[in-house]
């Protein structure tokens, strides 16, 4: 458990952010959400610092999954930012949008302290919908054509093993069919 002081040593000027996402993901049907979880503790932890850590980082990224913005810990997060002069703006974005051939979803919040503006955005929480700017800068387009993964793997198979290649990827068929379900590739 790291504290204020230790933290305001280092004088971070960007911190990247993923906490634990099991005890936000819609697939966790136990009692242990969200706060009740123990795997939040870091992120409290860090949201009590943030209340009063000097001095303070320029901008915060964090990922997790689809839902944790509907969380309380996500509630207490943002009211933690913004009580300190962030700016905070969230956004889902999806590997395909970039072209990627994974269909996976993720929740990010860019929070900016005021004066230090890595976008242009309006104070306060700001859901991404309406935020084209951010999309912009992030070459995000609907429609993006999406690239083969075997684009991404090596193309070179060894001679007499070319029958066990997919037709679209470079994955071998026995790994890639049974898998495809929980991996999220889109093929």
């Amino acid at each position: 458990k790291i504290s204020c002081s230790e933290l305001a040593k280092i004088k971070a000027d960007v911190w990247l952010m993923s906490p634990p996402c099991q005890p936000y993901t819609r697939r966790n049907t136990s009692s242990k959400r969200d706060l009740s979880d123990p795997r939040t503790a870091a992120l409290i932890n860090l949201i009590n610092i943030l209340k009063e850590l000097d001095p303070l980082p320029r901008t915060v990224l964090l990922e997790n999954v689809v839902g944790f913005e509907e969380s309380q810990s996500y509630k207490l997060w943002t009211d933690a930012l913004i009580s300190r002069g962030y700016t905070v703006e969230s956004i889902v974005l999806s590997p395909t949008a970039f072209g990627t051939p994974q269909e996976r979803p993720r929740f990010f919040s860019l929070a900016t302290l005021k004066g230090h503006s890595v976008c242009s955005i309006e104070n306060g929480v700001k859901k991404a919908k309406a935020s084209s700017k951010l999309l912009e800068k992030l070459d995000v387009a609907p429609g993006k054509q999406i690239r083969k993964l075997s684009e991404f793997l090596l193309a070179d198979w060894p001679s007499g093993r070319e029958n066990e290649r997919d037709e679209n990827a470079s994955l071998m068929k026995k790994l890639l069919k049974p898998s495809s379900f929980c991996m999220d590739i889109v093929t």
